[in-house]
């Protein structure tokens, strides 16, 4: 229960301290005397960007928070991700925010999500300035031109009205989705029908396929078990290590646009395991009796596969090309094919004639233990290659219900 309460504790540490971090991108800020200035930006999620810029010359210098009302906007140059400073009204207050820029043409087309009451909006900005927001909530309206009120849900009228002027988007409007990109259509589309050309667009927000991003990594290494004393015999009072080379594949799963760093770690790998010929002479191993002989060497060996799968976290610093890791989780191991060798030597007092015994047995006298559940901690570092592909080295310990491991790992993020 100690290292169960350990590791939610370190799971918990490494949210807090991922997040103190940041997930900076290259990119720039553009002042409100629409200077550019280059640096890296905090690429964090939509709602934290809404709220908030931060942004730093360089990995030595110092993080700066701009609040919307400082600067114009800033972008995220790798991932093609634009915000702009805007006043507008929502819920009968005005605010000024940062927009996720998913569209520009003579009709803008924004995002925003609001964190304190986890509501999406998509805001249309005409050639007018006026920006009108629509969500998928009930409960908001708007007010027209001519004063009449609509709730502010697009199957209620809002986007109806948003293209009021502009007939053949009236029945894509029914079947138009609450997601970016059927508004992205909706938007393009318009501008087209308008007259604008399509060269005449200045940005396009190149939607994410995936919010959820996979790493996979295959490796190789050494397993080194311990087995207490007890594990294969009741009299057996002396513990027994074990080795063998493992290979395995792991996945690491995240979301970018909250932090790279922090990921969800699905791990696999396969093991023969090989305790070698090991001198258990007096050890109080049971053994059979042969009349006019004694005793004189008792050697023990144990093999098995042994398939461990691991569930748990993984953090790795995100900052040089040496970036430690660490991470935590639960675990499950599956022996099979187990093989216990008892290897007799037997002599005679008298005539020092001497007789060998092999005994084997498949494991059968404990079979509860073919599979183990418990806990691991790994420490270690990646390499970064660039381009996303790291060699990687990893210290696991293995805790499990009778029995630790060490494994060392060395292997590569594809």
């Amino acid at each position: 229960m100690k290292r169960a309460y350990s590791l939610i504790l370190l799971f918990l540490f490494s949210i807090l301290f991922a997040h103190s971090q940041g997930n900076f991108k290259p990119g720039y800020i553009v002042t409100n005397t629409l200077d550019t200035i280059k640096g890296l930006v905090d690429y964090r999620t939509e709602g934290e960007n809404a709220i908030a810029c931060r942004f730093k010359i360089n990995d030595n210098e110092k993080v700066q928070i701009f609040q919307p009302s400082q600067i114009t906007g800033f972008y995220f140059t790798n991932e093609q991700t634009y915000y702009v400073s805007k006043t507008f009204v929502i819920k009968n207050t005005e605010s000024t925010i940062f927009l996720e820029y998913l569209f520009k043409g003579a009709m803008n087309l924004y995002y925003y999500q609001d964190n304190r009451d986890l509501c999406s909006y998509y805001l249309f900005e005409g050639e007018n300035g006026r920006i009108i927001p629509v969500t998928s909530n009930y409960g908001d309206n708007i007010t027209t031109d001519d004063g009449k009120v609509i709730a502010e849900y697009r199957n209620n009228g809002v986007l109806k009205y948003v293209f009021r002027n502009c007939e053949p988007l009236m029945k894509r409007i029914e079947k138009t989705q609450f997601k970016h990109e059927d508004m992205i259509k909706l938007v393009k589309e318009y501008n087209i029908l308008n007259g604008n050309n399509r060269k005449q667009f200045e940005f396009e927000k190149v939607i994410e396929k995936r919010r959820i991003k996979m790493d996979f990594s295959a490796y190789g290494g050494l397993d080194l078990t311990t087995f207490p004393p007890n594990y294969f015999y009741r009299d057996f009072h002396r513990s027994i290590p074990g080795i063998s080379p493992m290979v395995g594949g792991q996945v690491n799963i995240y979301a970018p646009r909250w932090k790279k760093a922090f990921s969800f770690q699905v791990d696999m790998s396969l093991t023969n395991l090989n305790t070698g010929n090991v001198d258990v002479t007096n050890s109080g191993i049971p053994i059979w009796d042969i009349t006019g002989y004694t005793v004189n060497n008792l050697t023990f060996k144990y093999q098995a596969y042994r398939l461990l799968d691991l569930i748990g976290f993984n953090f790795a610093v995100q900052k040089g090309r040496f970036r430690p890791t660490f991470g935590a989780g639960t675990l499950g191991d599956y022996s099979f094919q187990e093989k216990e060798h008892l290897y007799i030597k037997y002599v005679n007092p008298e005539t020092s004639e001497t007789i060998i015994r092999h005994r084997v047995t498949d494991g059968n006298h404990y079979t509860s233990m073919y599979f183990l559940t418990g806990f691991y901690a790994s420490l270690g570092f990646d390499y970064d290659l660039g381009d996303d592909h790291y060699l990687f080295f990893r210290v696991n310990q293995v805790n499990l219900q009778k029995m630790d491991s060490f494994q060392f790992k060395l292997g590569y993020t594809f």
